[in-house]
Formats: structure tokens, C-alpha cells, sequence
């Protein structure tokens, strides 16, 4: 009960005004395929200073992987990302507070829940292509492959305003945006899964889409809030 109160006096300063950092774990992609090239997101509106990569990094794709293959541009994100812990202070980030002990004092879960959802946006810079949402699949450690179960089609300028797919092949010039949901708990993100991105087929050629093997990072990052 105490530990219960002083957390919910230091959240309430700290919706003042306060300085802070956090730790979290997430997902990195790797492709090990020559033939897909990997590239740095660039930074977006909002975004941190992380402490780890020394520089600002938007918190909207923090975990997002891009890379470029057949003139193809994809960006992946899984979303199984935990913070760990956080520090807050009114002038410094001196006062640690655990991730678990905020969700015990604020009824807020952190607990990663089936489905299992991967962001992804395919850009082919205006040339016609199709892409099979049914196509893709995961591998988790130990071995077993979960096809996918459910794919929404999203706002690439907005991830929150999805809806679902009426035809599961989607055909554009543009760029599309599509969250793929596979009927799993998401894998911890200290683990490791590989995404095979199948299904995209660009003048009239289905192209061989890239393994890509996500592995563990973490980072630290510092900003600050006012009300």
C-alpha cells in the first residue's frame, strides 16, 4: 500500500513537470540475404534522445525495421517492445521506478497478449504490385511456423485508423500499409523469431521476399514532459 502511494505521487508530480529516462527491450530486424539492403529509419516528428545509438530516435518506430529489395522499400515492425524501468525527476531522472511496480500502482498491463502483431508498409515507388497478406509467415524458437491468421489495412499516416481487409491480396502503386496479426502470444523480445515476408509480386513476377531475423536490443532514452 505504501509503495502503492509514493508511485502514484511521484506520477503525479512528474504530470507537472519532469525530466526523464527509461529502459526498454524490443526487437531488432537482420536480414543475412546480400541481396536486401538494410537502411537507418530516418528521424520523425516525435522522437527521444537515445543514449545508446547517441542520437534523437522517433518514438513511433522505435523497433521498426527498414530494407530495400527489388526496388521494393518495407518497413517491419513487430510489436512486442517492454520498457523496464523508469526514472523521473523534476530537474534530473534520479528516482527509479520499476515497469512492474507502475502497472501494480496504476492497474496499467504490461503483459504481452495474443494475437501477435507485425506493422508493415511496402512502397515500390509508384510501379504496380500486389502484395498476398496470407503469404507471410513466422518462425519462433522452437521451430514451429504460424501462418497468419488476420490482416487489417491501416492509414500509413496514422496506424490507429485500420480496418479490415475486404480482398486478403492488396493491389496499389502507392504505398500500403497492413498489420499482420498471428494467432500467438507475442514472442519476449529477449528471444528471437524469424519473419519470412512472402507474397508481393511486382510486374506479374512474384519476387522472393527476405528472411528477416529478429534479434534483442534495448536502449535507454532521456526526454521531458510539462502540463
Amino acid at each position: 500500500m505504501v509503495l502503492r502511494l509514493i508511485v502514484c505521487f511521484i506520477l503525479l508530480i512528474s504530470l507537472q513537470s519532469c525530466i526523464g529516462a527509461g529502459h526498454s527491450l524490443y526487437n531488432r530486424g537482420v536480414s543475412q540475404d546480400v541481396s536486401v539492403e538494410q537502411i537507418d529509419d530516418p528521424v520523425l516528428d516525435a522522437f527521444w534522445f537515445d543514449l545508446s545509438e547517441k542520437k534523437l530516435v522517433p518514438l513511433a518506430r522505435k523497433g521498426t525495421s527498414r530494407f530495400m529489395f527489388d526496388g521494393i522499400t518495407v518497413h517491419v515492425r513487430p510489436h512486442n517492445d517492454q520498457p523496464t524501468v523508469t526514472f523521473i525527476g523534476v530537474v534530473v531522472p534520479i528516482i527509479p521506478i520499476p515497469v512492474k511496480a507502475i502497472s501494480s500502482a496504476t492497474g496499467i498491463s504490461y503483459k504481452l497478449e495474443s494475437p501477435f502483431m507485425i506493422s508493415l508498409s511496402i512502397d515500390s515507388a509508384g510501379i504496380p504490385f500486389s502484395f498476398d497478406t496470407r503469404k507471410p509467415v513466422i518462425k519462433i524458437d522452437n521451430g514451429k511456423e504460424v501462418a497468419v491468421k488476420e490482416a487489417l489495412s491501416f492509414s500509413c499516416n496514422d496506424p490507429e485508423k485500420y480496418g479490415p481487409l475486404k480482398d486478403p491480396i492488396m493491389m496499389s502503386s502507392k504505398k500500403i500499409c497492413v498489420h499482420l496479426l498471428f494467432d500467438i502470444v507475442p514472442p519476449e523480445p529477449t528471444s528471437t523469431f524469424t519473419f519470412t515476408l512472402e507474397g508481393i509480386t511486382k510486374n506479374e513476377r512474384p519476387l522472393k521476399g527476405p528472411q528477416i531475423k529478429f534479434i534483442e536490443a534495448s536502449s535507454w532514452g532521456v526526454g521531458g514532459t510539462s502540463q
